[in-house]
């Protein structure tokens, strides 16, 4: 073998040594996996002031006044059922209800001045609660579901049971007062200009008339 033979030999050579020497080793890289989806959390909305911290007494009036609004503003079958079961209820619980508006007027009195002015003031505004249409259909359900619950009731079981299902009459409007997120919107980028076209042909006037 010739020394210029020889010399592409080893430069071959060289060269395939420098390619195995520089060739980046492939590593199997693993894709972490997506991470889960947030599970959505329902709270449910605090009592609404009108109906919190109130005395045992306002508790079971607060109570009456929602299922009458409920006997006067639900339709249908269900407010048919309504009526009845609120002409049971204060028929059952005469003696309780009439101690309970004794109690509460009693209170108001005991803050002087013009307590029956305060207390109607009171009334109106508790209606005026309970009438919110945009709950009406939940509240007319819970009003349902309450009366269905009262007509088991002892004659000293009415306080308990009102501090139970007022909660309940109340959650329809909680839930229609409580805040909702605001999302943003993106406003709306204005349109690009339009590209002109290359080799458009100008439109020729059209020529006088004679």
């Amino acid at each position: 073998m010739s020394r210029v033979t020889q010399a592409i030999v080893a430069t071959a050579a060289i060269a395939a040594l420098a390619a195995c020497a520089t060739r980046t080793k492939e590593v199997a890289i693993a894709t972490p996996p997506p991470a889960p989806a947030p599970v959505p959390v329902y709270v449910t909305p605090a009592i609404t002031p009108i109906n919190r911290g109130l005395s045992p007494a306002a508790t079971v009036w607060h109570m009456r006044v929602a299922l009458n609004v409920a006997a006067l503003a639900c339709r249908g079958a269900q407010g048919n059922q309504i009526v009845a079961g609120y002409r049971t209820l204060l028929t059952n619980q005469k003696a309780a209800l009439a101690t309970a508006e004794t109690a509460l007027e009693s209170q108001y009195r005991a803050m002087g001045g013009d307590w029956q002015d305060r207390y109607d003031d009171s009334m109106t505004r508790l209606y005026n609660f309970f009438s919110q249409a945009p709950a009406r259909d939940p509240f007319c359900t819970a009003a349902a579901a309450t009366l269905t619950e009262a007509e088991r009731l002892g004659p000293n079981e009415l306080q308990a049971f009102a501090a139970a299902v007022l909660p309940t009459l109340d959650a329809p409007f909680a839930e229609m007062l409580a805040p909702r997120p605001v999302i943003a919107l993106a406003a709306p980028t204005s349109a690009p200009a339009p590209t002109p076209v290359v080799g458009a042909v100008a439109a020729t006037a059209a020529p006088a008339a004679a």
